[in-house]
């Protein structure tokens, strides 16, 4: 039988996570999705690492590993939300413009080289 105290907690949190994925799948597209969706993410990890601490599961390290996969998942998707809606660069560019290196360009991440720099002449 399971405590009244950690069944209200379950119910709670059973609640608030129905309630911010039907919240992030009802968003449209844009920065306030991928904000809620990466807080979603850490969420999870979050509660997977008390769990794991708490109960103490004979096979901790394959929980270890799936919570560390979710971190890397989570943080790339973090990082994707920044650079598409803070630092609007495209990661897709189309054929042939090559948008994400004239960015990159710009910012000066990436030096534009010269023909003579690759021996290639004039």
């Amino acid at each position: 039988m399971i405590p009244a105290r950690v069944e209200a907690l379950i119910r709670i949190h059973l609640g608030v996570g129905v309630t911010l994925s039907v919240g992030c799948t009802l968003l449209p597209a844009g920065l306030w999705h991928d904000v809620l969706y990466t807080f979603i993410s850490f969420g999870y990890v979050v509660v997977t690492v008390v769990g794991i601490r708490r109960h103490r599961p004979a096979a901790a390290l394959g929980w270890w590993v799936v919570t560390t996969g979710v971190v890397g998942w989570a943080s790339a998707d973090v990082l994707w939300a920044v650079f598409n809606w803070i630092l609007h660069i495209s990661q897709f560019s189309v054929p042939g413009r090559r948008a994400v290196p004239n960015q990159l360009r710009r910012m000066r991440v990436v030096r534009q080289r010269t023909c003579a720099e690759f021996n290639l002449g004039a």
